[in-house]
């Protein structure tokens, strides 16, 4: 089955990353297709009133000439990359866009309309001239693309191994079907299924008598038991179904000693995971609503990873 993937590209050490991140990945899955998109600067301002003098028109026409040139180098570039990696050139396309609503907006439209498996784009970009990956345009684009999943590429993420966080949402469900359809036989692959339980102290800050502290082991082995017979077992079937072998597969429980987001990032750095897995939104609304999701913390927080975040 075929799965495509855009992956911006701005000429930017951090693009550049990212297609290395879905070369690597993805060069043995033959149905796999990278479409590497180059969005094109608007002209300033000054180019773009409705002068009809030749020397303002030679201008434009300059600016476009060169833009366009520089554009077709960084492409060029990426798919050398991707060729090295092993890449066929039937995998590889490659589009150029003009802006319209800025670069956020004009991934997110393409992605959208262009019927994109996922989205693929580097943390940090050069972005000032071209006014791509200005300021946090990743966190843009996951804040804009509800409908597709987004991967955000920090540093150089090392390895196949995929760390799948679940609290039992929508979203984190979303989640499962799209590790399931992007990981389907992949036999270097390996999945951890993890949860980071909640905490009796989250909800009582000011500190656990011995009491207390019995009812919260109490609690935490009830929520393990109850994760292992439903949402954990739900996922598990979802991913074998979809393709990923069951010897592919791990269970993981932690009992949260940390905010979930710093919880979920040890986890991957424990299990040697380069690639972390969450739904935009959690299980907690109104929690999310005056600390921030945890999906927006792990991005922060992620250093040398890929996060997915799928809703």
């Amino acid at each position: 089955m075929e799965r495509r993937v855009l992956i911006a590209i701005d000429g930017s050490v951090g693009a550049l990353k990212a297609v290395d991140y879905v070369g690597r990945t993805f060069a043995p899955v033959a149905e796999f297709i990278a479409v590497l998109v180059y969005i094109l600067p608007a002209p300033p301002p000054i180019l773009q009133e409705s002068k009809t003098d030749g020397q303002s028109l030679a201008r434009l026409s300059l600016f476009k000439s060169k833009t366009k040139k520089q554009a077709e180098s960084v492409l060029n570039r990426a798919q050398e990359e991707l060729g090295r990696l092993g890449w066929e050139g039937r995998r590889i396309e490659t589009k150029l866009l003009n802006a319209a609503s800025g670069a956020a907006k004009d991934i997110v439209f393409e992605a959208q309309n262009g019927l994109y498996d996922a989205v693929a784009l580097g943390r940090r970009g050069l972005g000032r001239l071209q006014e791509m990956f200005l300021g946090s345009v990743s966190q843009q684009v996951v804040s804009e693309a509800k409908t597709v999943p987004v991967w955000v590429i920090d540093g150089e993420p090392v390895g196949s191994k995929v760390l799948l966080a679940l609290d039992g949402s929508e979203d984190s469900f979303r989640a499962v079907d799209h590790v399931g359809f992007i990981l389907a036989r992949q036999p270097q692959v390996e999945v951890f299924l993890s949860h980071v339980s909640t905490q009796l102290a989250d909800y009582c800050p000011l500190g656990l008598d011995d009491e207390l502290r019995e009812l919260q082991d109490e609690l935490e082995t009830e929520e393990e038991d109850h994760c292992l017979r439903t949402f954990f077992a739900q996922a598990m079937k979802i991913l074998v179904e979809a393709g990923v072998p069951k010897e592919q597969i791990s269970i993981r429980f932690k009992r949260k000693g940390l905010e979930v987001a710093r919880a979920i990032l040890q986890e991957a750095r424990e299990t040697g995971c380069g690639t972390v897995v969450v739904g935009r939104r959690g299980v907690s609304k109104v929690k999310e609503l005056f600390l921030g999701s945890v999906s927006a913390r792990v991005l922060q927080g992620a250093n040398d990873l890929a996060v997915w975040v799928v809703g």
